[in-house]
């Protein structure tokens, strides 16, 4: 019986040493993984309390920012005007613009435009301020277009005549998605304008112009 004993005592021992070399041997890789596949997070007040996310949860966690609001818009418009002011100035408009945008406003900023004349020589290149607003963050049918600067103006012969420009119109939105906008505009457009002598010294009587205008643009 005690030969038996000394054989079973001495096959534990064997057992004990192979696992704990198994156990040893095997230590490291947990190890690694372990730490491959873990982000520390936090620890509360504890001395001894820790919360382990592994990194897919945790990237869940981190990337909740919202994408930031554009604010930046530029946009164009082309139409026409009618002299209203008998200046025989009826004209094809080309004009060009970009500033900033919210929710309230839809363009605040600078522009300019070229006015063509209709079978003469007359053209005026406007350079303004302008603001085309709703007032209203809901959705609209209509808005506002108000613009005031400076037009550069060559009249016949060569003559420039430089003057005020101020306009203002009613906007009707056409087609809208969330990367462009596109609109009508009826606008009355004035310029105060001064009788001149040409270079024949031909006295030519033109009054202060009077226009209006259609004209169909797109926003971005």
């Amino acid at each position: 019986m005690r030969h038996i004993f000394n054989h079973k005592y001495l096959l534990n021992r064997h057992i004990k040493r192979l696992l704990l070399s198994c156990v040893i041997s095997s230590a490291p890789a947990i190890w690694t993984y372990g730490m491959e596949n873990t982000s520390y997070i936090g620890e509360n007040d504890g001395p001894t309390s820790i919360v382990i996310l592994n990194q897919d949860e945790a990237s869940l966690t981190t990337d909740t920012h919202p994408a930031q609001p554009n604010h930046f818009t530029w946009g164009a418009d082309i139409g026409s005007s009618i002299d209203m002011s008998g200046n025989d100035m009826s004209s094809i408009d080309i004009d060009a613009h970009f500033g900033y945008k919210n929710g309230i406003i839809r363009t605040l900023g600078v522009g300019a435009g070229i006015k063509s004349a209709i079978g003469n020589s007359y053209t005026a290149i406007p350079v303004y301020a302008m603001l085309r607003t709703s007032f209203t963050r809901n959705p609209t049918l209509c808005f506002f277009d108000l613009k005031m600067g400076y037009s550069f103006n060559t009249l016949t012969d060569g003559i420039n005549q430089n003057s005020f420009y101020g306009s203002a119109g009613l906007g009707f939105n056409l087609y809208t998605t969330q990367e462009f906008k596109s609109h009508i505009i009826l606008a009355y457009t004035f310029m105060n304008m001064d009788s001149y002598y040409s270079t024949d010294n031909i006295y030519n009587d033109i009054n202060n112009y009077s226009g209006l205008s259609v004209k169909i643009g797109i926003n971005f």
